[in-house]
């Protein structure tokens, strides 16, 4: 699953040198970035180290530094742009500004990269509107398209998202003017979506979304309100975009071909693809799919596998794909996912085999979530994280569901493989609602599927309806036994109907026994699940036949239907396993997996390890989770591996009680109290008690709540209870792992409070309570200062995490002499190395766990299959059978009964039947429900809803088919009988049901309209139904029906919940009643069924309620009595089948808006019910009528009729009891309630007490022993008086007064209550209020220098920062008050001056150094000035100009003044005359060759003859004999083309061979622009209005297209200048001259129609003024010349004149036509393109070490690649047919010296290759014109590269190790020299030349072919002579060969003869880097052993010739 991991891994190089480039420019900004937009944190999080040399960003900057710029602007630097710059920017006009952008678009580009703050976003976006206004619309779009690109866009989004909360002042720009900055932007939006629709529609819809949510938000948070002109434009453009990507997908939909899907190959193996979806996937289109082939057969295994593979992968990931499709389109979201932003990963979990991480999908703040009764989050459900937009992504499964964990907001998800997240950012989860755990388990096994496993093929693939009786009956002897008959099953059966079965049934039963397949369809109530275990029955009774142990498979859809069957087995066999932990059934838990395998010891073993890594696991990731939380104090045990020398420290002997002491001595440090002072002692004693808290994240440890049972069994089954066991055991290891904790602390300063107030609350308290009672206060109070202490000691722990350092001079023998601070800090110290060493150990342990988990779990399959052989049936569900597939194909199971057939999909249960299944039996009705897909597309276009079940009998496969009903009264039956099943019959059992008691009808439907709601996703719930059926089942109860009895099924999930909570209130009454979802209930029954269909509104929308299967259930589960609730019109109206419901229950007159109830006790009471109110009359059951019966009280029964309880056993008199209290007095009676116990009396009366007060107390009290309450004056001991009751001891009595006395030496009062008892001199009170002194070691006592401490505690030393001089030095510091200044080291600027006058550079406190300052020196050599510091003498070495010596020749040196100077003079100077290799004399060269012998070669270069060679294209060849290479490659022909083009202008391309289109500007301009084309590339049409407009007529068209009105012929009425009227028309441009003032010059003849009343044109192009009607005549010469029209005048081409605009744009199109012609169809080009782009590629790939080694090559690709890109820097390379061929006739000559090259066999090791001049030749004549390529050059070229092929055959040869030995021989010699002399002539080559290298190659090969350079004959003469036994000839590293006589074995080195290099060895033993000679003798092996050199010999040979 590589979407796990795909996030950002490939690009960090390039982020970081962004990331460094921009810091390094940051300071150039003038004005600071908000905080909102620039994160400080975020810019420095990462900082990425290289080593010096390494990393990419750093060759990246050389790259672009030195790179050469062959634009326009040279290689001038970008500038860097700031606010400054953009702000002065702005003020200018648009043109200015695209100059200046274009100018700096390098600059402006690198802005648009960087972090920028709100008021440089707000001035780029007024910028670009000024860019939109320009009318160049090229270089306009240029600068919009490259400025909105994705990291401009996002920053513009963030910036609007950002806008409620921003601050005015650091966005100054925008508030200035808000309406401004949306005007703008939503301009250029429209200008873009006006000329470039898909560009504006792929960036903008996310712009304007933002706009629509936020504009709102800003408004109502700042007040303010934006122009509603602003909110229109927004919306339309918005409404534009939708309806041009409409349009879009409709024409590309169109223009689809129709998918022939049933004819198309797959274009990959399905086996290939991950279950999970990929990026690809999820953000591109569907991929693959293929129809369900419902009829007839697959063609083959794997085109079954493949379509249901593809279809099934599809139905989950289609919803999942629309979703995020809908998301990212920012359209509503559909039902299929939920979003959840801000995303984080907390932490790693441990809970199963699997990578599991821990997230946060939730703020724990947000409320409303509720997930109990909520599919969300199931387990196994795919989540999808996303952190780039969906470019990359990678999946996770739900693998715990806690509801603790779903009410805060987290979950754990758990990764196939370990991933790298970042746990500081934040993801996007999508959650989709499709369940993924069976869909993986069944698509995994999909792909494991082969033919050879494939079960049941007949069938399944090939549909074959001939059935065959199962193998095992084919045995002559097979006989079965069925109730004491005896017989072959597949010959005659007994007449007996056997089991009692009817007629329907019996045939079906055979059929189930005797055929290899059986399909059994049974209608409701007709005993499907009875003959299934009918079946069973039979089979196992017979087991002997098939039972190999191997048991029969039993499979169904749901747990409930595999528990009803398996209980229905029970009496048959207890040799069952039930698998899975989802069982409800006690009856079937002694039979569960768990419980029945038996431990293993090796099983046993693996557990243990598992659960010790587990729990290793556990402890470390609590104790470092706790440590994390700094709320304790962690046991200093724990440090025993951290703390070098443990053993001998006081820590390793140490008490705890000890170690706490030493820890806290400084709360009670400087006390003025007495070691062995009691209430101190027992304050400890108390404090040492406290233990860990246990609540401390208790939650952790808890175990599963049941409502997440069913999701998590799944894990618990699989390891037992290693989880609880674990679980049980933390809780006691981590009691031990603290000291202290807060939460303990806490706990017990509750304790002491709570003693504290029951003491309090004593009224007399004894002396002795007295005394507890401020010892507790006293308890408390030093509790509560030690708490405080120790939580502010952990909040210092957790604020110094990571920067604390080891206390120095610690003495761990004696620490009680450490510092109260340091001994903070130490431990601290030591927690950090801890946990550090904690979280390694967890790292490794965690790396280890999902291998033991795996292992474990293979091993726990192993045992289960053990245990499941010795039984004899097994059952499981569909998905349990996928996901233990491999158990099941070792079980080989021979029989499959599948249960619920019709509503499984096929893939489910093909996946469950192994190749070893011999007889499979499908009972299901595909009438009834069919099995649901989650992508209803795929149901209804690619029929993935068919069952394998309904595949069956479509395909002709005999049905066997129930038809007699033993569930429903025929009332009930008559709902879907002849509706459904027109062949369904009554058993007469059914006609004895029993009649509903307390309802009329056992049958009836309610009709209402009340509305239904929405709920979650695309559920509904109709609360009216909710409640009236909640009180109908609670009428029907009243009315002596068993809950259990009753069922409510809910057509939708919404319903099931809203049932479920509304019935709680009811549970006294409907505790047992049921409540089903209708899906969920298929195969159950109930004897009282009330259906809530839920449908009812305003669209009459029905749902599935339409679909005939659901009805089907819905109508039939009920045996006795069925209640409905719906809107029968709704549904009647828009569904045929509901027609004929309704017409059924009118005819039993049981449908009607009220349903009639009547009392069982008043038989004539009838009441009609037709809301939940309506109940409430008969709230207990009967009728409205009262029960009065009589009571044994004698008071009569007060509540309504009722069914329950007749004998009022259980009631309770509500009347008043007035029976007598008191003999005292008669009045006293009582007021309670009849049922209620009467009591004493409590009358208040008046009573004298002892002590003569009078008091009211209550009739029963003695005043005898009343205790007086009454207030009397007291003086009591301490000296306060006070009022206290009467009967309070004044000794004991609680003084209320505050003590007053002055405490001793601080002087301030005591704050306590009045304490005379305890400490009344104030010895241990400690005095909470400020201290009054300053603090210690302070130097200056002011106000601010005073200690902050509380009166008790002791004083900090000062350490307020003030300003002090230093004596040592002038400079003054910042230190603390308590510190001497003179005890720093200085680190300021030395002050001193140097002897050479420059201020020192070092600092302060260091010694003066040298000047480092640079500075100007005259060097003495070449008289420069140099820069150099000041302390060194001027050196050439630094100098940088030119050298200004001459050489020995007199020419000036060439080179720098740092570089050594010419050696070879090149200054080209006249010579005498040399001859060149030409045979030419050279009269001008190079000044060092004519004073030197140069090779002929070098001179031919300068030779200047003539070459007058004659050029394909007919004309001489004018280059000299040195530039064309003596004839090798000619120069390009000179002969001037000069043919006049369409576009009027001479072509300037040399010689016409083939004329290429004009390379002028266009001339051609409008009103609104000017086209900056070429000329010969085809003008874009204008499209702006047409110009053309006046009072009288407006053109409506676009300027670019032909005008709809001609030019208007009424006269102009405009005054000239000169006042008088002007002669031109009107619309146009008036002409200069007037019909008065220039008359003549008007008059003059010209074209004949110049007249006083003639009107006049004026063209603007040449400023001449024409007469109308003459220049019509002549405009109309010439009308089908393909050219310009032109002025009479002067001949110049009229192009901007606008009332001839139509003329010009029909000039225009004519030559557009032709322009098209010459540049080629675009399709033509690009098809061009595209091949050559493959190409590049494939060279890219193949030139290798060539491109490496011979650069040019690589330039010439580079440039041909660039040449062909389809952008380049923002813009658009044109480039023609013509150009395209040059440039892939180029690429094809590039191609073959590439092949030649690149191939095998050639070997390019170094640059030094002897073809690589060759190449660079080849090279150079390719790269005189990248555009173009001549005839002539192609064919010079040709040869050139045979010329190559040729050198690289000899570079071949050259290699070969004997080459060498071939120059001593003559004939290789002579070979040599002719080839090279060949190869390397100066001369056209040829090809003769050509077929005669060729030859002299070969025969020079033939000579080397014996490895050696001689002849075989000579090998053989020279062995024989040497008479040498294999294994003495050697070669040296280079190849030559040598012998070593005697024993073969080399004794000694020497130096080979041929080359020198070292030969031979020492001690036997050869140098490593020579070897045998094998091509001399044949030998392997050395002669120096026997045993070696018998390896040189076939001794099997030797034999052969013995024998």
């Amino acid at each position: 699953m590589d979407n796990f991991h795909g996030r950002r891994s490939g690009n960090s190089s390039p982020n970081v040198y962004r990331e460094k480039t921009w810091r390094t420019k940051a300071n150039e900004e003038d004005r600071p970035s908000s905080s909102m937009y620039n994160n400080k944190r975020e810019n420095e999080s990462y900082q990425p180290k290289f080593n010096k040399g390494n990393g990419q960003p750093f060759r990246i900057s050389r790259i672009q530094e030195h790179r050469p710029d062959h634009g326009r602007f040279g290689s001038r630097q970008p500038r860097s742009m700031g606010y400054t710059f953009l702000d002065d920017l702005v003020r200018n006009d648009a043109e200015k500004i695209i100059l200046t952008l274009v100018k700096e678009r390098k600059g402006f580009t690198d802005l648009l990269e960087k972090e920028l703050n709100p008021d440089v976003v707000v001035l780029i976006v007024k910028i670009l509107t000024k860019v939109s206004s320009s009318a160049f619309s090229d270089t306009k779009y240029s600068i919009l398209h490259s400025s909105f690109n994705d990291k401009f866009v996002a920053q513009l989004n963030k910036f609007i998202a950002c806008l409620p909360l921003a601050q005015k002042r650091p966005n100054s720009h925008f508030w200035r003017e808000p309406n401004e900055f949306w005007a703008n932007l939503l301009e250029i939006c429209e200008d873009l979506l006006h000329t470039t629709p898909t560009f504006a529609c792929k960036t903008f819809p996310a712009i304007l979304n933002s706009l629509k949510i936020y504009i709102p938000v800003i408004e109502d948070q700042h007040n303010i309100q934006l122009s509603k002109d602003i909110k229109d434009k927004a919306a339309r453009l918005q409404d534009m975009m939708k309806i041009f990507v409409k349009e879009k997908e409709e024409k590309q939909k169109c223009s689809e071909e129709a998918a022939a899907a049933e004819s198309l190959d797959p274009p990959d193996d399905f086996r290939q693809i991950s279950v999970y979806p990929s990026a690809e996937e999820i953000v591109g289109g569907r991929g693959f799919l293929r129809q369900n082939v419902v009829e007839g057969p697959y063609q083959n295994v794997n085109h079954y596998l493949d379509v249901q593979f593809r279809l099934l992968r599809e139905d989950f990931v289609g919803p999942l794909r629309d979703g995020i499709a809908n998301y990212r389109a920012s359209q509503p979201l559909n039902d299929n996912i939920k979003i959840h932003k801000a995303v984080q990963f907390l932490n790693s979990e441990t809970i199963n085999e699997f990578y599991c991480l821990r997230v946060q999908f939730a703020s724990k703040k947000k409320k409303g979530l509720s997930f109990q009764n909520s599919k969300r989050f199931m387990f196994g459900s795919l989540l999808c994280f996303t952190q780039d937009n969906f470019q990359t992504l990678f999946f996770g499964k739900v693998a715990q569901r806690k509801m603790e964990d779903l009410t805060k907001g987290q979950v754990i998800v758990a990764f196939d493989k370990r991933l790298t997240v970042d746990y500081n950012s934040t993801y996007l989860m999508v959650e989709c609602s499709v369940y993924f755990e069976p869909y993986f388990h069944v698509l995994t096994v999909l792909k494991n599927m082969t033919e050879e496993n494939f079960p049941m093929e007949r069938y399944i693939v090939r549909v074959n309806p001939s059935v065959q009786p199962p193998e095992y009956l084919t045995a002559p002897d097979c006989t079965y036994e069925i109730e004491g008959h005896e017989f072959n099953p597949l010959l005659e059966w007994p007449n007996d109907n056997f089991y009692s079965l009817n007629e329907s049934q019996m045939v079906a039963f055979k059929a189930a026994i005797t055929q290899e397949i059986a399909v059994i369809q049974g209608p409701p109530g007709t005993g499907k699940t009875y003959m299934g275990l009918k079946i069973a029955e039979t089979l196992l009774k017979n087991k002997d036949l098939w039972y190999d142990f191997s048991p029969m498979l039993v499979i169904c859809y749901t747990n409930h239907a595999l528990d009803q069957f398996l209980e229905g087995l029970l009496p048959v066999t207890t040799s069952l396993i039930r698998v899975g932990g989802q069982s409800k059934n006690p009856r079937l838990e002694p039979y569960n997996l768990r419980n029945k395998s038996e431990r293993d010891a090796t099983v046993s073993i693996k557990r243990r390890e598992l659960q010790d890594c587990l729990r290793n696991i556990k402890v470390t990731a609590e104790n470092l989770q706790q440590i994390e939380y700094f709320n304790s104090v962690v046991s200093f045990y724990n440090f025993a591996e951290v703390i070098p020398d443990y053993e001998d420290t006081w820590f390793a002997t140490a008490k705890q009680d000890d170690i706490i002491k030493w820890l806290l001595e400084e709360t009670h440090h400087g006390q003025r109290r007495t070691h062995n002072n009691l209430e101190a002692m027992q304050v400890w004693n108390e404090f040492n008690r406290i233990g860990i808290n246990d609540e401390v994240n208790n939650d952790v440890y808890s175990e599963n709540s049941a409502d997440d049972a069913s999701f998590n069994n799944h894990i618990i089954s699989k390891f037992d209870s290693i989880f609880e066991e674990v679980f049980d055991y933390l809780p006691q290891v981590k009691r031990s792992f603290f000291l202290i904790t807060l939460n303990s602390m806490r706990e017990q300063m509750r304790e002491y409070e709570t003693t504290l107030v029951q003491l309090m609350q004593i009224d007399n308290p004894t002396f002795h309570e007295l005394i507890r009672e401020e010892q507790t206060r006293i308890y408390l109070d030093e509790l509560h200062r030690t708490f405080e202490y120790v939580k502010a000691r952990l909040s210092e722990g957790r604020y110094l995490q990571g920067r604390i350092r080891q206390p120095d001079n610690v003495d761990l023998r004696r620490p009680h002499t450490i510092p109260f601070e340091s001994r903070w800090h130490l431990y601290f110290y030591w927690l950090s190395l801890y946990r550090q060493r904690e979280a390694d150990v967890l790292k490794m342990t965690c790396e280890d766990f999902p291998t033991l988990c795996k292992e474990y779990e293979e091993l726990r399959q192993i045992e289960d299959v053990r245990t499941m052989r010795d039984a004899q049936v097994i059952g499981m569900t569909t998905t349990s059978a996928a996901r233990l597939r491999s158990s099941l194909q070792t079980l080989k199971s021979p029989i499959v009964i599948v249960e619920e057939a019709a509503e499984v999909l096929e893939a489910h249960i093909v996946t469950s039947v192994t190749k070893h299944c011999k007889h499979l039996i499908l009972i299901g009705d595909h009438k009834q429900l069919r099995p649901s897909t989650a992508n209803y597309n795929l149901e209804k276009q690619y029929r993935l809803g068919i069952s394998l079940f309904e595949r069956m009998i479509i395909n002709k496969l005999h049905c066997y088919t129930l038809n007699v009903q033993h569930r429903m009264r025929p009332e009930i039956a008559c709902l879907i009988r002849p509706a459904i099943y027109d062949f369904l019959e009554d058993h007469p059992s059914v006609l004895q049901r029993p009649v509903i008691t307390g309802i009329d009808n056992c049958l009836f439907f309610i009709d209402h309209d009340n509305l239904e709601e929405p709920y979650e996703g695309s559920s509904k719930i109709n609360l009216h139904e909710v409640r009236f059926l909640i009180y109908l089942a609670r009428h029907l109860v009243l009315n002596g029906y068993n809950p259990e009895n009753i069922t409510i099924l809910a057509a939708y999930l919404g319903q099931f919940f809203e049932f479920k909570n509304m019935i709680k209130a009811h549970l006294d009454l409907l505790d047992g009643v049921k409540i089903v979802v209708l899906d969920n209930y298929q195969g159950e029954e109930s004897d009282i069924i009330l259906l809530s269909l839920v449908r009812n509104n305003e669209d009459n929308k029905i749902g599935f309620l339409s679909i005939e299967n659901r009805v089907c259930v819905a109508l039939s589960r009920a045996r006795n009595a069925m209640y409905i609730m719906g809107n029968m019109a709704q549904l009647s109206s828009e569904n045929k089948l509901w027609g004929k419901i309704k017409t059924s229950l009118e005819r039993q007159n049981a449908l009607g808006q009220a349903l009639p109830l009547r009392c069982q006790i008043h038989q004539d009471q009838i009441t009609l019910v037709k809301c939940d109110t309506d109940f409430f009359s008969v709230s207990e059951g009967g009728c409205s009528k009262k029960c009065d019966m009589d009571l044994k009280c004698g008071h009569k029964c007060t509540y309504l009729c009722h069914i329950r309880d007749r004998t009022h056993m259980f009631y309770k008199c509500q009347t008043q009891c007035n029976k007598p209290l008191c003999s005292k007095d008669e009045t006293h009676i009582c007021k309670k309630m009849c049922f209620e116990d009467c009591g004493l009396c409590t009358y208040l009366v008046e009573r004298t007490l002892p002590c003569g007060h009078e008091v009211n107390i209550p009739c029963h009290v003695d005043p005898e022993t009343y205790k007086c309450q009454v207030k009397v004056p007291t003086e009591l001991p301490c000296g306060h008086k006070t009022d206290k009751p009467c009967s309070y001891d004044p000794q004991t009595f609680r003084c209320p007064h505050i003590c007053d006395v002055q405490v001793q030496p601080c002087g301030h009062s005591c704050e306590l209550l009045c304490h005379i008892r305890t400490d009344p001199d104030h010895l241990e009170y400690r005095c909470k209020k400020p201290c009054t002194k300053f603090m210690k070691d302070c130097s200056i006592e002011s106000e601010e220098h005073r200690c902050k401490k509380q009166c008790w505690q002791e004083c900090d030393t000062c350490t307020v920062t003030v300003r002090k001089r230093r004596t040592l030095c002038p400079h003054f510091y910042d230190v603390p008050c308590k510190s001497d200044v003179d005890e720093l080291v200085c680190e300021k600027p030395c002050t001193k001056i140097l002897k050479c006058g420059h201020p020192c550079k070092a600092k302060c406190n260091e010694p003066c150094r040298e000047c480092q300052l640079k500075v100007f020196k005259e060097n003495a050599i070449c008289g420069h000035q140099v820069k150099v510091r000041c302390c060194e003498a001027p050196s050439r070495k630094y100098c940088n100009r030119q050298c200004p010596l001459k050489l020995p020749c007199g020419h000036l040196c060439t080179k720098k003044c740092n570089e050594p100077c010419t050696e070879k003079c090149t200054e080209i100077v006249d010579c005498d005359g040399i001859e060149a290799e030409c045979g030419h004399l050279v009269t001008r060269t190079e000044c060092h060759m004519t004073t030197s012998c140069v090779d002929p070669k070098l001179l031919v270069r300068y030779c200047k003859e003539p070459c007058r060679e004659i050029l394909k294209c007919g004309h001489s060849c004018s280059g000299s004999c040195g530039e064309c290479s003596q004839g090798r490659v000619h120069k390009r022909c000179s002969e001037k083309c000069g043919t006049l083009l369409v576009c009027d202008h001479k072509c300037e391309f040399p010689c016409r061979q083939a004329c290429r289109p004009c390379k002028k500007v266009c001339e051609y301009r409008c009103q609104h622009s000017a086209c900056k084309k070429f000329c010969g590339e085809i003008c874009t049409p204008c499209r702006e209005r047409c110009p053309r407009r006046c009072k009288h007529q407006w053109c409506n068209k676009f300027c670019g297209e032909i005008c709809s009105v001609p030019p208007c012929t009424e006269p102009c009425q405009k005054l000239l200048k000169c006042g008088h009227q002007c002669v031109g028309f009107c619309g146009d441009q008036c002409p200069p001259k007037c019909m008065v003032c220039d008359r003549e010059e008007l008059l003059e003849i010209f074209l004949g129609y110049e007249s006083e009343d003639a009107r006049y044109v004026y063209l603007s192009d040449c400023k001449h003024i024409v007469e109308h009607t003459g220049l019509e005549q002549w405009l109309l010469l010439n009308e089908n010349q393909i050219s310009y029209k032109v002025c009479p005048k002067c001949k110049t081409a009229i192009r901007t004149t606008q009332r001839y605009s139509d003329y010009i744009k029909r000039a225009i199109q004519d030559v557009a036509a032709v322009k098209f012609k010459t540049n080629g169809r675009l399709e033509d080009i690009t098809e061009i393109r595209k091949d050559m782009q493959y190409v590049l590629r494939k060279l890219e790939q193949q030139s290798g070490n060539l491109v490496m080694y011979c650069q040019p090559i690589h330039v010439l690709l580079q440039g041909i690649k660039t040449r062909i890109q389809t952008t380049k820097k923002g813009r658009h390379p044109n480039i023609n047919i013509h150009e395209a061929r040059s440039l892939k006739a180029k690429l094809q000559l590039i191609e073959l010296v590439v092949n030649i090259c690149c191939d095998k066999t050639v070997s390019i090791a170094t640059p030094r290759e002897i073809f690589f001049p060759q190449v660079n030749f080849i090279v150079r004549v390719l790269s005189r014109d990248v555009d173009y390529i001549t005839n002539q050059e192609i064919e010079d070229v040709t040869l050139e590269i045979s010329r190559l092929a040729r050198i690289v055959d000899y570079s071949c040869i050259q290699k070969v190790p004997q080459f060498a030995y071939s120059k001593n021989n003559e004939e290789g010699k002579d070979l040599i020299a002719s080839v090279e002399k060949q190869l390397f002539e100066s001369k056209r080559f040829s090809k003769k030349r050509n077929d005669l290298l060729k030859a002299l190659l070969t025969e020079l090969n033939d000579v080397l072919k014996s490895g050696l350079a001689i002849s075989e004959e000579e090998r053989i003469q020279i062995v024989e002579a040497m008479r040498f036994s294999k294994g003495h000839w050697f070669k040296c590293p280079n190849g030559h060969i040598y012998a070593i006589g005697e024993c073969g074995g080399a004794m000694q080195e020497a130096q080979c003869y041929e080359c020198g290099a070292k030969i031979g060895g020492s001690n036997h033993q050869l140098l490593n880097d020579n070897a045998v000679a094998t091509e001399m003798d044949g030998a392997t092996y050395s002669a120096y052993s026997e045993r070696a050199n018998l390896m040189n010999y076939d001794l099997e040979y030797i034999r052969n010739l013995e024998n």
